[in-house]
């Protein structure tokens, strides 16, 4: 028995059907978007609560700014409101301006480079899984806890993020 044309055309019909509507499903399915900015004032926020500097996940750039700048001393108000300044610059930039990743690059140094100093004490980036306190362990529990910190970021970073 021979494919007649209306056989083939229903086939067909029928294929193109079920190509379109797998490629729609899949194109709509939820991805996660990253916003590196984010992240850093996450971080930004993680390392001044180390140092017991609680910051409210909802607030503001400026407000943050203006409390940091009371309570840190004099050198480091200066370094923590043009970090926060630089954040913020970056955040709230011309709509079409995007970040480049240079200077993304330096935000991240920036704050990997910042240590709060609140209340006289510095807080303790060894027992955080932060590598740059490692100067007074010894090295191969340094580099086990820095690897470790390492596998745990990752994998937090690849997992997407579930709203509660």
């Amino acid at each position: 028995m021979a494919p007649s044309w209306r056989n083939l055309s229903i086939a067909f019909a029928l294929t193109v059907t079920l190509v379109l509507t797998a490629l729609a499903v899949l194109s709509l399915r939820h991805r996660e978007a990253r916003d590196p900015l984010a992240e850093l004032v996450a971080q930004l926020r993680a390392r001044l609560a180390l140092a017991g500097f609680k910051s409210p996940p909802n607030e503001g750039l400026t407000d943050l700014k203006s409390r940091l700048t009371a309570r840190l001393g004099p050198p480091q108000a200066e370094e923590g409101a043009a970090l926060v300044q630089a954040l913020e610059d970056a955040r709230y930039r011309r709509t079409g301006a995007a970040l480049r990743p240079a200077e993304l690059r330096e935000l991240r140094a920036r704050v990997r480079r910042f240590r709060p100093l609140l209340n006289g004490r510095r807080a303790d980036y060894s027992a955080s899984g932060w590598a740059d306190g490692c100067a007074l362990a010894n090295a191969s529990s340094c580099v086990q806890r820095s690897a470790i910190a390492f596998k745990v970021g990752a994998f937090a970073r690849s997992q997407p993020k579930r709203l509660a």
